[in-house]
């Protein structure tokens, strides 16, 4: 029962990551997404394993061709400046999981949203700048790729990640607040 449990709430994460991909912002080859707080969110509410699983099947479903990624789908989304960031949320979930299970701090919880966040941006930006350099044959730096697939990303990106965090605590708090009431069948 507990893994039917566990797949319809990652299924659920999935749903959220496509949806998010599509809520964008384009400023260039990488647009603004809320998809690092969901991937954050995710690593927190299902943990390690299924938290990874999750960002799994996120990318394997749009690698088969259906429309969740922020700008295309399918296997030639491989060659696609932004599949980086899409492979990196598989690591940064399991990261934001394990990290959420051992830290409760305030302090700490920063510290495993910027974990996170920079498995995140060092899959997406090494990524991007293969694609720029080799696939579009661009002459640029890897700064070049930074200015592109970071820097503009950071601020937006941490205060979503702090706030997935937040939201997360919150929903156990109320969890928690539910399973202290007592079940019955009705209430006077």
């Amino acid at each position: 029962m507990k893994q039917w449990h566990d797949l319809t709430r990652a299924s659920f994460m999935v749903a959220l990551m496509a949806l998010s991909a599509h809520l964008q912002i384009p400023i260039g080859p990488v647009p603004i997404t809320l998809q690092t707080m969901i991937c954050i969110m995710t690593g927190r509410m299902l943990g390690v394993k299924w938290g990874a699983l999750s960002m799994m099947a996120y990318g394997v479903i749009g690698l088969m061709g259906l429309p969740v990624f922020a700008g295309g789908s399918g296997p030639a989304y491989v060659l696609g400046p932004t599949f980086g960031y899409v492979v990196g949320f598989i690591p940064a979930a399991m990261i934001a999981g394990l990290l959420g299970k051992q830290i409760k701090s305030v302090w700490r919880q920063f510290l495993s949203v910027t974990t996170a966040l920079f498995i995140i941006y060092l899959f997406g930006v090494t990524h991007l700048y293969f694609v720029l350099t080799v696939v579009q044959d661009m002459d640029i730096h890897f700064y070049q790729a930074l200015r592109l697939g970071v820097f503009p990303f950071l601020m937006q990106d941490f205060l979503t990640g702090l706030l997935g965090v937040y939201l997360f605590e919150r929903v156990q708090v109320a969890r928690q607040i539910q399973s202290r009431q007592p079940q019955g069948k009705g209430t006077k």
